[in-house]
């Protein structure tokens, strides 16, 4: 699946897509600084399998700098770096068939064992 963001004018922005990734960091951070320029709450529409993790703290992260109170509501898969993406909401909500995964994260290191200690 592409991705895609639908805006309407009641500050709803639909965000379906599978992977969480640097090419969606731009569009995401447009659409929802948009919504964030007039007052009122934005309702944000997520689907996601997860993705890349440090893409999805900055998603994170500038949803909890919008002035505007946002409120997450999750449909089909809400998975990985997703579910934490939903926790930047004010309030947060599931459709009823909605699934959420969860799992263990990684921490990698690089280089020789002694320059790790």
């Amino acid at each position: 699946m592409r991705y895609r963001f639908f805006m309407r004018p009641t500050k709803e922005m639909t965000f379906f897509h599978d992977n969480i990734d640097v090419t969606h960091l731009d569009d995401f951070f447009k659409d929802l600084k948009e919504c964030d320029a007039s007052k009122g709450r934005i309702i944000l529409h997520m689907a996601t399998s997860g993705g890349d993790e440090d893409m999805g703290w900055a998603m994170y992260d500038m949803i909890k700098m919008c002035r505007n109170p946002v409120d997450i509501v999750g449909y089909g898969s809400v998975c990985s770096i997703g579910v934490v993406i939903l926790q930047a909401a004010r309030d947060r909500a599931l459709g009823y068939n909605a699934k959420l995964m969860i799992h263990n994260g990684t921490l990698n290191f690089e280089g020789s064992l002694g320059s790790n200690e």
